[in-house]
C-alpha cells in the first residue's frame, strides 16, 4: 500500500514538473512568421471555405439558426488568431520563414492568384468524383476490416 502511494507522488510530481518546464521547452512561431501564415491562409480563402463549410453543416443538422453565415462568419473571426497560431505550429515543422515568403511570393503572381482560388475547387471535385464512383471498390475494401 505505501508503495502503491509512493509511485502516486512520484508520478505526481513528474508530471508537474514536466507541465511547469513544457511552456519554456517549446518555441512559438514569431511573429512574422505567423504573419506569413495569415498571408497564405487569406491568398488560400480559408476564412469564406470555412464559413461555407460550417453552414454547410449546421444546415444538414438542421440548427435552427436565425442567420447561419453570420454566426459561421462570427466563429471563425472568434477562433481566426488561434488557426493562425495553430497552423504555424504545423508549417513551421516543414517550412521555414524563406519558404513561406517564397510561397506567398508565388500566391502574388497570376499563376498563383489561379491557383489558390481554383485548388479547394479541385479538391472538392475529386473527392466528390472518388465518393461518388468508387463505393462498391471502397465497400469491398472495408468489408475485409469490419470486425464480425
Amino acid at each position: 500500500m505505501f508503495a502503491m502511494t509512493k509511485i502516486r507522488i512520484t508520478i505526481t510530481v513528474v508530471l508537474f514538473a514536466m507541465s511547469a518546464i513544457r511552456p519554456y521547452a517549446q518555441t512559438s512561431p514569431s511573429d512574422n512568421y505567423r504573419s506569413e501564415i495569415d498571408k497564405m491562409l487569406t491568398a488560400t480563402d480559408l476564412k469564406p471555405h470555412m464559413v461555407q463549410t460550417i453552414m454547410t453543416i449546421w444546415t444538414e443538422m438542421g440548427l435552427p439558426l436565425t442567420d447561419c453565415e453570420a454566426a459561421a462568419t462570427e466563429v471563425v473571426e472568434a477562433v481566426w488568431i488561434d488557426l493562425i497560431n495553430i497552423y504555424a505550429e504545423e508549417y513551421e515543422k516543414y517550412y521555414s520563414i524563406e519558404d513561406m515568403m517564397a510561397i506567398n511570393q508565388f500566391y502574388e503572381t497570376p499563376s498563383g492568384k489561379k491557383f489558390a482560388k481554383h485548388s479547394t475547387e479541385i479538391r472538392t471535385a475529386v473527392q466528390d468524383k472518388v465518393y461518388n464512383n468508387f463505393p462498391e471498390r471502397i465497400m469491398e475494401i472495408l468489408q475485409k476490416y469490419i470486425r464480425q
